[in-house]
């Protein structure tokens, strides 16, 4: 699943190529792509529509349209943006695809789980009500040591679990959260409110960190991420213990393992990520 460092890539890489273009017809492959409004009043609000600005909140990304309309992209699991310039039908499982005076944006979605709305900017539809509850983003400033332990200290509910919260650390998701824990040699397992304070700075850092580097490298790819132009993303290179089961422990030669936190597969090192 797309999280904060793929979305911010798909961000920064479509910025230069649909900033003020304008909006001259929609192909709809598939009408369950369209999470608002009905697809008929969809497809008749959207034309001549011009992008103003691409923005992000968590793992939506958001296009700024004229008329102050808003058009959100949820990636969900398999969501792609492809951007291209030939006008060439080439990107499979498109299910719906932007035409610009100048090339397409595509967005194909194999499981059609994602989801695209347009909306006045001031009218949030409830379908996406979830946007007003999110919490801090680890690359902002206010993500810190304080509110961390704020949002866990009293929490009973392990770490893994805390850390895939939305309104908790926004962006975040099973392979920079699995990242995260290992970097600060927290268990996935433990408590939220068993975590010391020396560990939850660890972790905050080590959030901050990660996601710094894994939207330097563009993302990770190791199943349907794609960049907008089709290429990988090359953060996979740097991962330490995601889906790294069975192979050896870079801090201290341990052996990797997988476990199921709430029916999600999370990666560890139990020699260096101590239960506690």
């Amino acid at each position: 699943m797309p999280e904060l460092p793929e979305v911010e890539t798909i961000k920064n890489e479509l910025k230069p190529f649909l900033i003020n273009k304008r909006i001259i017809g929609v192909k709809l492959e598939n009408k369950k792509i369209i999470g608002y409004p009905k697809p008929k009043d969809f497809l008749k609000k959207i034309i001549n529509k011009k992008i103003l600005n691409i923005d992000r909140k968590g793992k939506y990304l958001i296009l700024k349209l004229s008329e102050n309309y808003n058009l959100t992209f949820h990636l969900r699991l398999s969501g792609r943006l492809i951007y291209d310039e030939n006008l060439e039908d080439k990107v499979k499982y498109t299910r719906i695809k932007f035409l610009f005076n100048k090339g397409t944006l595509s967005f194909s979605e194999p499981r059609l789980l994602g989801r695209v709305y347009l909306y006045p900017v001031d009218e949030l539809p409830k379908s996406l009500s979830s946007l007003n509850n999110l919490g801090k983003e680890p690359l902002m400033p206010e993500f810190n040591f304080q509110y961390l332990k704020t949002k866990i200290k009293n929490r009973h509910t392990n770490i893994k679990s805390l850390l895939l919260d939305q309104k908790i650390a926004c962006g975040v998701g099973n392979i920079y959260s699995d990242e995260a824990l290992f970097c600060a040699k927290i268990h996935p397992k433990r408590k939220g409110s068993s975590l010391k304070d020396e560990e939850i700075k660890r972790l905050v850092k080590c959030l901050k960190k990660i996601i710094k580097i894994a939207i330097n490298k563009k993302g990770t790819s190791i199943s349907d991420y794609l960049r907008p132009d089709g290429k990988v993303g090359s953060f996979q290179k740097y991962l330490k213990v995601f889906r790294k089961e069975g192979e050896r422990c870079i801090r201290c030669n341990g052996k990797i393992r997988r476990i199921k936190i709430n029916n999600r597969s999370s990666y560890f090192c139990p020699n260096c990520q101590k239960e506690v």
